[in-house]
């Protein structure tokens, strides 16, 4: 039981919900701008990839963080070594993979993939990752 709480804890359920909520009112902002129909197939990948895509940089972010967290806030899953490191890594790359899969296939039911969504979740994943990796040590300008 440890260890599913220390897994809820990582991934950060409240920011799940927001991403899934914000990609939900994004597709159907965009699907009334453009004056389409949007499927409930699709608000389901769509809230499906937006959940992947912050629960991977969440568990990315603590990994990257694990020296400082060991020291500024030892009570985090990674440095209480309820979570292996390794095993954090993995998953939040898992993670990442997945929400751009899910981002290509989310007009898999009109049978296509779609390339603008795919490439976008790429970018917000690079974004991310570079930000976890490097933009966060430089202050306001990271």
């Amino acid at each position: 039981m440890k260890r599913v709480i220390a897994w809820l804890r990582i991934i950060r359920p409240p920011i799940i919900l927001i991403s899934c909520l914000g990609a939900t009112v994004g597709a159907l902002n965009a699907a009334a701008y453009l004056q389409t129909n949007i499927t409930g197939f699709q608000i389901i990948m769509i809230q499906l990839g937006a959940a992947f895509l912050s629960a991977g940089l969440m568990v990315h972010n603590d990994v990257t963080d694990l020296k400082s967290d060991e020291i500024n806030r030892p009570y985090k899953p990674l440095p209480q070594r309820l979570i292996k490191p390794e095993t954090a890594k993995v998953t939040g790359i898992t993670m990442m993979v997945l929400a751009v899969a899910v981002a290509f296939l989310i007009s898999l039911e009109k049978r296509f993939l779609n390339w603008e969504c795919g490439f976008l979740t790429v970018a917000i994943v690079m974004v991310g990752v570079f930000y976890n990796l490097h933009g966060k040590n430089h202050g306001i300008f990271g």
